[in-house]
């Protein structure tokens, strides 16, 4: 697991510093979408998990939960799941954060983006939202191999098939 550094503000221009503000936030963002698909993930295997295979119930089970917030994907997980406390704190602290950078995060910091020093904190708060998150995701992907394990769903046989997967995509696309 790759944990990430705020970069050093100093030798940039204001310019560059903004962008660097925005580039981490979709960064935070992208994190945070990880975190989602894990959810999604590690919900279709505590609810569809068998020897014989979900089936059809696949496909309408990602239809309907694709267009669930994060925050009813955890109520979801909660209830079909018995995980320890710290887990659960650990989930609503990422859903908490999550929300606060999707919903108020440049509102509520327009003042800091102003001065390089109020950048640094942004950039800071970023990249230790984006450091949580990877983490959230690194325990759910735990969940979702100890779920998938009594259907032989394990780091090999999901590295196969997302390299399958991406050979395929690379056909696809056009040259």
């Amino acid at each position: 697991m790759e944990l990430h550094e705020p970069p050093d503000l100093a030798t940039l221009d204001t310019d560059e510093q903004c962008k660097e503000v925005y580039a981490w936030a979709g960064l935070a963002l992208y994190q945070s979408q990880v975190v989602e698909s894990g959810l999604l993930n590690v919900l279709f295997l505590a609810t569809h998990a068998s020897p014989s295979g979900p089936g059809m119930a696949a496909l309408s089970f990602f239809d309907d939960n694709n267009k669930k917030t994060m925050g009813q994907l955890v109520r979801a997980l909660y209830s079909r799941l018995e995980e320890s406390d710290e887990f659960r704190e650990r989930l609503e602290e990422g859903l908490r954060r999550r929300n606060f950078v999707v919903h108020h995060f440049f509102r509520e910091r327009a003042e800091l983006f102003l001065e390089e020093r109020g950048r640094v904190l942004m950039l800071s708060e970023l990249c230790d939202l984006i450091n949580k998150m990877i983490r959230l995701s690194a325990a759910l992907d735990s969940v979702f191999y100890k779920l998938g394990g009594p259907v032989a769903i394990d780091k090999e046989r999901v590295g196969e098939e997302a390299e399958r997967m991406s050979r395929s995509e690379h056909q696809s696309v056009p040259r």
